[in-house]
């Protein structure tokens, strides 16, 4: 299955409002997937030859550093009206998302 921004921002939606968090505009959850990709890319995690998604046991970690990653970026972007107490969350149903159309 191919990654689809509309499927994404929709299961980060129902995320965040499963665990009673306000929805987000598309634009402002792309903006967080378009950083995660690009941390993904300033690590060499989209090289073709990268099997560092074959591990998942490393995955609360990987979280972790995302969300600081994005939080920081965040910071940076004046205009962004993401909370960041919401970015633990926004980043772990993206990248649950990225799981469930692996498998």
């Amino acid at each position: 299955m191919e990654f689809d921004e509309n499927k994404c921002i929709a299961f980060i939606n129902d995320r965040l409002a499963s665990v009673g968090k306000e929805k987000y505009d598309g634009d402002e959850l792309l903006n967080i997937v378009d950083m995660v990709y690009d941390y993904y890319d300033s690590r060499g995690m989209l090289d073709i030859d990268d099997d560092s998604d074959d591990d998942m046991a490393e995955r609360p970690a990987l979280d972790a550093d995302i969300a600081s990653y994005v939080r920081t970026m965040l910071r940076r972007d004046k205009m962004s009206v993401v909370k960041s107490e919401d970015v633990d969350t926004i980043v772990c149903a993206e990248l649950d998302y990225e799981e469930s159309i692996d498998e």
